[in-house]
């Protein structure tokens, strides 16, 4: 994964495919080599997980904190403006990650990291809330391979109502620079969801990309099917 304030974009896109355009700030506190946390702060006129809406179709802002106690390590909380239920009306998502990353070869980089889902003033019937293990694989910063486990996760299915259990998910990303300031990207992914259900879903990604400063904005579509 990336370093600085790009591992919370890149995190971020991997992990939510957050967007139909979406502005993200990022700052650095101290120099690269001494860098013990990092802010982000962004918009986005839609926060969709996983090909999947949680924000009913509506913007949505979010903040994150994250802080490197040591080389390879990192930990922090990231929080957003959710709408699960539209029924049920606006909360707040707020998560607890923790990661160990690898580097060798000056082109390889690997992750595994561990984190916690919380849904707070979500007047919902159905608890959401779950655990998550994920591994990243990473190859010039440019190809990503992402697996991520969850022993409780919680969804909605229609027409299967609440259901919990153990789900899958498998992801690939594709970044290419196109210039100092612009990059385009794509992603696919498959969430197994045979535990909750009889099946499970794919979605899929791809955009434009352009960063000034600390400064990030994405303009992207995403399917399901």
């Amino acid at each position: 994964m990336a370093t600085s304030s790009a591992s919370l974009s890149t995190r971020q896109r991997i992990l939510l495919q957050s967007g139909l355009v979406l502005m993200q700030l990022g700052a650095a506190a101290g120099v690269h080599a001494q860098q013990k946390w990092t802010v982000s702060l962004g918009a986005a006129t839609d926060y969709v997980y996983r090909g999947v809406t949680r924000s009913d179709g509506q913007p949505a802002a979010y903040a994150g904190l994250e802080l490197h106690p040591a080389s390879g390590w990192s930990a922090g909380v990231w929080t957003s403006t959710v709408d699960l239920d539209r029924d049920a009306g606006n909360g707040y998502e707020v998560d607890l990650h923790a990661a160990r990353s690898w580097s060798w070869d000056a082109a390889w980089d690997a992750t595994l990291s561990v984190a916690h889902r919380e849904y707070l003033n979500e007047r919902s019937k159905v608890d959401y809330d779950y655990d998550e293990l994920s591994a990243s694989l990473s190859f010039q910063q440019r190809v990503t391979a992402s697996v991520a486990w969850s022993p409780n996760a919680s969804l909605y299915l229609y027409p299967y109502g609440p259901v919990h259990g153990r789900a899958v998910a498998y992801e690939l990303m594709i970044e290419q620079p196109i210039g100092a300031r612009w990059s385009v990207f794509a992603g696919v992914g498959r969430y197994d969801l045979h535990d909750l259900a009889q099946d499970g879903y794919s979605y899929w990604s791809g955009g434009l990309s352009f960063t000034w400063a600390s400064v990030q904005f994405d303009a992207a579509h995403i399917g399901v099917d």
